[in-house]
């Protein structure tokens, strides 16, 4: 599952030059929360997207554009898992690394997390980054309370800036698979 799995009308709200930082950081290529919001509503309207997701895609679209606290206030009124993963990832980006370990519980198994764990596996065997593999993927499962310290380490310094670059890639991969689930109705 990948931003090819996501309609075309929306994959270009996910796509930005740099990553989304593991933390509060704006992007200056990042859009405006209103041009965001407006283009999501856009989107949504041009594609097959179901309603019932549409929430989860402009607090993904929110959070993905650097509006913490705009998608705070969108997620944390969705009481699906869908929309504690997300409010999860928001509180690892703060950071407020324990806010984000209690909605990553509330999250419980996600759906999306057999896939996350494929692709964040494959990805880092490829990259040849066993020690980040083994903390973030356990028992072949995805690990998100192995991603808030593996983000919390590098923000304190404890990772090499190539290995917190990877972990802006897996957030990446994070949402985008969120997204593409929100996109066949599976939020």
């Amino acid at each position: 599952m990948s931003e090819a799995d996501i309609p075309a009308q929306l994959a270009s709200l996910f796509n930005t030059d740099t990553l989304a930082g593991l933390g509060p950081q704006r992007r200056p290529e990042a859009l405006s929360e209103s041009d965001v919001r407006a283009q999501t509503a856009e989107a949504m309207t041009n594609s097959n997207t179901p309603i019932a997701t549409r929430d989860l895609i402009v607090s993904a679209a929110l959070l993905w554009h650097d509006h913490l606290d705009a998608s705070h206030t969108v997620s944390q009124d969705l009481p699906s898992a869908s929309g504690s993963f997300l409010h999860g990832i928001m509180h690892r980006r703060e950071p407020d690394y324990s806010n984000a370990k209690y909605w990553f519980h509330r999250t419980g198994a996600h759906p999306v997390f057999p896939d996350i764990a494929q692709r964040v596996s494959t990805f880092l065997d490829e990259v040849a980054e066993p020690e980040l593999r083994d903390q973030l993927i356990s028992n072949d499962k995805w690990d998100s309370f192995g991603m808030v310290d593996a983000c919390a380490a590098a923000e304190r310094g404890r990772l090499s800036p190539e290995q917190a670059d990877l972990l802006k890639l897996i957030q990446q991969m994070e949402i985008q698979t969120l997204v593409a689930a929100f996109c066949r109705g599976e939020g």
